[in-house]
């Protein structure tokens, strides 16, 4: 008799859904895109690319961003309002400095604390005018774009946002742009270049991008690989049968979660699919584990950011000690949400020992919730407890930030617990 498995689906990429609007936004011809993430962020997105007057049409899950006559932008009226969408604010600057147009964009408090004196820095030499607080590092930021001169960019942080707005820069520049990377980050932009036949050369770690007229975009958008991560999660420690996740993508960039949970011994299977996209999608199958602590590696650590509080949770339930490196270099909203995740698991029981550099959890680990513990307004905080919940054999509409869940992940309470019971999603 065949064995019994559960099916899920998670929606389209959110990085790929935010890179491609721009980069189909760039291209006179338009383009369109297919199961584009339903996320908030990627919303704010489009609304950004609107109010300068890029045509769009939406329907369930596409969106068609039409040709028009004309490179120019229109003018804003109003404050580029981005609220918490650091996507948006990063690949935004960079996309206004390339055009002949002012505006002004602002978010929300927490935006407001994001440093972006690198990009602006970059932007400026570019030939770029950008005015704002703190020496301009910070939002609100005022931009004159302008007619962009190539220049030669050095990145010292792991931001794929920050190496993707100066490659949509150097599209809209004159001359050449290269952009020298330390540690490699997300390549959903490379890929898209590749895939349009624009020339972008790459050698080590230097990439070299020439200014090109973008063609029309036509992708279909595989499943975020990020949200997957929770119920990889469920289905390794869960005792039920074994848990596909359909359609998702195995950047090579984005999998590093999935290289060290087959490291701490999760029985975990990738089936990749045939297809032409610029990405590899397939399936992924995860059977119930025994688990064993493990060391990640700076390197690693830094391409982990959404995923790391599942993996500190995952070190309090499994046999030995489970080492985090490398948080020194961690961009402060995601050491933010990490040490809220530390402290709420130490106040749980967790045996967890910490220092400016990196975490060691002890594990296995007793954990006593009487309580759904705060989620901060953090949606990945948030989706860590429902899924703590649900291993616990509660109801996981209990936890805090549900709201936030559903703007990322519209759906993702009710499909954890379709599957918390041993059903079909």
């Amino acid at each position: 008799m065949a064995e019994s498995r559960r099916v899920i689906h998670v929606p389209g990429d959110r990085h790929i859904s935010h890179t491609a609007l721009f980069l189909a936004a760039l291209s006179p011809q338009g383009g369109e895109l297919r199961q584009i993430s339903p996320a908030r962020d990627v919303q704010i997105t489009m609304r950004f690319l609107q109010q300068l007057g890029i045509p769009m049409e939406q329907r369930e899950g596409c969106v068609r961003i039409l040709p028009r006559p004309s490179r120019t932008l229109q003018e804003p009226r109003d404050i580029l309002h981005v609220r918490n969408s650091y996507p948006t604010a990063a690949l935004g600057l960079a996309f206004l400095a390339g055009h002949a147009v002012s505006a002004v964009m602002d978010g929300n408090a927490t935006l407001k604390e994001r440093d972006f004196r690198d990009l602006v820095r970059a932007l400026s030499l570019m030939g770029a005018m950008i005015i704002g607080r703190e020496h301009n590092r910070r939002l609100p930021l005022a931009v004159q774009g302008s007619t962009l001169q190539g220049m030669v960019y050095e990145q010292l942080s792991v931001d794929a946002y920050l190496k993707s707005a100066m490659i949509l820069a150097g599209l809209n520049a004159y001359g050449e742009t290269r952009i020298m990377e330390h540690v490699k980050s997300w390549d959903h932009m490379e890929r898209l270049l590749f895939s349009l036949g624009l020339p972008l050369s790459l050698q080590g770690a230097q990439m070299t991008v020439q200014p090109s007229m973008v063609p029309s975009l036509e992708l279909d958008i595989p499943g975020d690989i990020t949200l997957a991560a929770p119920f990889l999660v469920v289905g390794a420690l869960q005792d039920a049968p074994p848990l596909v996740i359909e359609g998702v993508h195995f950047n090579l960039t984005r999998t590093t979660f999935l290289r060290v949970l087959k490291r701490m011994q999760v029985q975990l299977e990738m089936e990749v699919f045939e297809g032409e996209g610029p990405e590899a999608v397939g399936r992924l199958t995860v059977h119930p584990s025994s688990l064993i602590g493990v060391t990640v590696r700076e390197k690693e650590t830094l391409l982990l950011e959404e995923e790391l509080p599942l993996l500190v949770y995952l070190g309090t339930r499994s046999r030995g000690l489970t080492v985090i490196e490398g948080l020194s270099r961690l961009p402060y909203p995601a050491l933010l949400r990490l040490q809220r995740t530390v402290d709420i698991l130490r106040d749980h029981g967790a045996w967890i020992t910490q220092t400016a550099y990196r975490l060691v959890i002890e594990g296995p680990s007793s954990l006593s919730m009487n309580r759904a513990p705060a989620a901060y307004r953090d949606p990945f905080l948030a989706m860590l407890w429902a899924v703590v919940w649900a291993l616990e054999g509660r109801d996981p509409r209990e936890v805090s930030g549900q709201m936030e869940i559903e703007q990322v992940f519209p759906g993702f309470l009710e499909t954890l617990q379709t599957i918390q019971t041993g059903g079909m999603a």
